[in-house]
């Protein structure tokens, strides 16, 4: 639920939390221990507050943060597959809601539902291309639009390396990670 909230908050620009919890289609009292949370630990902020219905409401909106992928260090490594699996879990969900969303467009330039898996044998120059197209795929997402009238898309990925037969297996088994 917390990167849900982080997400769509991103999505959304700031916003009260009544608002996100209509947004994400939630009681908003089911919301504020979450919030409340990742306003703890830095994720959310208050970025002004307005005043709604007779009373002050706090607009939250999301720190940008960084994840540290210090591999070297187990438990930092732990953290990131955390990460990774709830990216993943969440997309699972994401793709079942959009094959059965009306506006679900499989085709054309206009395409909204994707869903690809590829492996390639990628030297220092792919993966520049790849890391580069990544970065320009994030600047477009993380331009706010508060209301589309498209509504919201998720968007996922996952680019790991991984090994292609027994003898690169367990070249990997005991090897030390170093930081990217």
């Amino acid at each position: 639920m917390r990167q849900r909230v982080v997400d769509r908050v991103e999505a959304l620009g700031p916003c009260t939390v009544r608002e996100l919890a209509s947004s994400l289609d939630v009681a908003a009292d089911s919301l504020y221990y979450h919030v409340r949370r990742l306003q703890r630990i830095g994720l959310l902020s208050v970025a002004e507050r307005r005043n709604g219905n007779g009373r002050l409401e706090a607009l939250l909106r999301v720190r940008r943060y960084h994840i540290a992928y210090d591999l070297a260090r187990p438990r930092n490594a732990r953290a990131v597959q955390d990460v990774g699996r709830t990216i993943v879990r969440q997309s699972q969900r994401d793709f079942a809601l959009g094959v059965s969303h009306p506006r679900a467009t499989p085709r054309g330039p206009l395409r909204n539902l994707w869903a690809l898996r590829l492996e390639a044998s990628l030297g220092a120059h792919d993966l520049r291309r790849i890391n580069g197209h990544l970065a320009a795929i994030l600047k477009v997402l993380r331009r706010s639009r508060r209301a589309a009238p498209e509504g919201l898309t998720a968007v996922s990925w996952v680019l790991a390396p991984i090994p292609s037969g027994s003898r690169t297996k367990r070249r990997f088994q005991g090897a030390k990670r170093s930081a990217p």
